[in-house]
């Protein structure tokens, strides 16, 4: 298993808002990222992709919650809150995204994040489905579920 966060789609998002491509651009990145990623899938890659969203409120109380905690400070930077005025346009761009890769082979599952316990659950669930149906549309047999006794 690898766990990228944010990987090529910094293109279509950070790139796009900071003017450093055009719309003509993006859209061409978003097409290579598709074929990209049917190349993967078409591999045996189990692909699965997240979009952790949360409201512009609830990402002001976790910045401030950073910039007043000593031990996490450090995780807050001036580009954060610069990025976060730039909110309106990462939206645009967020959209344009998913409706240009969000493809039968490779698809977005949108996570409402705004309780982080629930979020994680949700992750959790979607990539246990995802792992069992990519082993079953490979021709695996999944072992009988254990219920509560998973450990033995």
């Amino acid at each position: 298993m690898v766990v990228y966060d944010r990987s090529w789609y910094g293109r279509l998002l950070v790139e796009r808002v900071e003017d450093l491509i055009d719309g003509a651009q993006a859209r061409r990145s978003a097409e290579e990222i598709v074929e990209f990623e049917r190349a993967l899938t078409s591999d045996g890659i189990v692909l699965v992709k997240f979009w952790m969203h949360i409201s512009e409120q609830e990402q002001l109380v976790r910045f401030n919650n950073r910039a007043n905690d000593p031990t996490k400070k450090w995780k807050l930077t001036p580009d954060d809150w610069r990025n976060r005025e730039k909110r309106p346009a990462y939206l645009e761009a967020l959209n344009d995204m998913i409706d240009w890769t969000d493809q039968p082979h490779a698809h977005w599952d949108l996570i409402a994040a705004e309780d982080k316990h629930f979020a994680r659950v949700a992750v959790l669930e979607t990539l246990v489905e995802r792992w069992e149906h990519g082993l079953v549309h490979r021709g695996f047999d999944l072992p009988e579920a254990r219920g509560e006794d998973y450990l033995r």
